[in-house]
């Protein structure tokens, strides 16, 4: 189907004896493209992805966060920090 299935399709199938898969309209798509059924290629691109420099980046992301949450954090009246 191009849609999704009713419960009770869902429940019917999951009653009965017989392997039924049912299959929406988005895994259908999917397996179309992962298997080249009806489709074709326009354009391929190489994607090269340096994960230790997405790592470093996350990591410095966090700590400049960090920085700035103990810097907002001094400056509110009340607020004790703890220091280990």
């Amino acid at each position: 189907t191009t849609s999704s299935f009713t419960t009770g399709a869902e429940e019917y199938v999951s009653t009965i004896d017989s392997k039924i898969v049912l299959i929406n309209g988005l895994t259908l798509t999917q397996l179309m493209v992962d298997h080249n059924v009806g489709v074709s290629s326009v354009a391929s691109y190489e994607i090269k992805k340096n994960r230790l420099r997405l790592l470093f980046r996350i990591i410095k992301g966090i700590f400049l966060s960090l920085r700035r949450l103990r810097a907002i954090v001094y400056k509110v009246p009340g607020v004790e920090i703890l220091r280990a």
